[in-house]
């Protein structure tokens, strides 16, 4: 089954078979980014995202049904009816819930490949007055391994579950390690060369993931 009682969705195909038998964890510790990216499978994913689209335009077209069929003459039965049919919405939200559960954890797996990037980030000197101003080097190393990493996924995952894998990569671990950043310096202690940096960087790495939804 591609669901635990819970509804939450599992990881599939070879994806499974890798990690059977340890923790996630500790079993991507010891394999490559190429090997997590052929063994993936994201078919599972996939059919989750087109059931919930599926279902949501089969709850819309019935209840269009059922408007034209009542037209508001017998309320107690149209109401009864469309009782019966919020069962759809509720399996919508259960798909939909099990497919974002399923790519947060697919993205909290895949920092480990582009986390040391991210957090080089601490060491960038936005503060000294004579700083230099230009295309930084931890930008440019960040985009490579997050471009790297997600790259065997755009041809497993279908477009939207792609956006929604760099989506959930951009706000639950991209931005939170930023505004840690800022929020473990005070906003004096950047120098006017340094914030202009901080914000280039910023646009730059707004610009890249901007990139990479579009083109799925």
């Amino acid at each position: 089954s591609s669901t635990d009682r819970l509804g939450e969705l599992n990881l599939s195909g070879g994806f499974a078979s890798l990690f059977r038998g340890t923790t996630v964890g500790g079993q991507v510790a010891d394999i490559s980014r190429r090997q997590l990216g052929s063994a993936f499978d994201g078919t599972t994913y996939n059919n989750f995202e087109i059931s919930a689209r599926y279902v949501q335009k089969l709850h819309e077209s019935v209840g269009q049904e059922l408007k034209r069929v009542f037209g508001g003459g017998n309320k107690k039965d149209e109401d009864k009816a469309r009782e019966c049919c919020s069962e759809l919405t509720n399996a919508n939200q259960v798909l939909t819930k099990s497919l974002h559960d399923a790519i947060s954890r697919l993205g909290g797996v895949l920092e480990r490949f582009f986390g040391p990037q991210l957090q080089a980030f601490a060491f960038i000197d936005y503060e000294s007055p004579g700083g230099e101003y230009g295309e930084s080097l931890v930008v440019a190393e960040l985009i490579t391994s997050v471009e790297q990493t997600l790259e065997p996924f755009r041809g497993e995952l279908n477009a939207a579950n792609f956006d929604l894998l760099v989506i959930t990569i951009v706000d639950q671990i991209i931005v939170p390690a930023l505004e840690k950043l800022v929020i473990g310096r005070k906003a004096v202690s950047f120098s006017m060369v340094g914030a202009m940096q901080f914000d280039r960087d910023l646009r730059a790495l707004s610009s890249f993931f901007s990139g990479l939804v579009q083109k799925s």
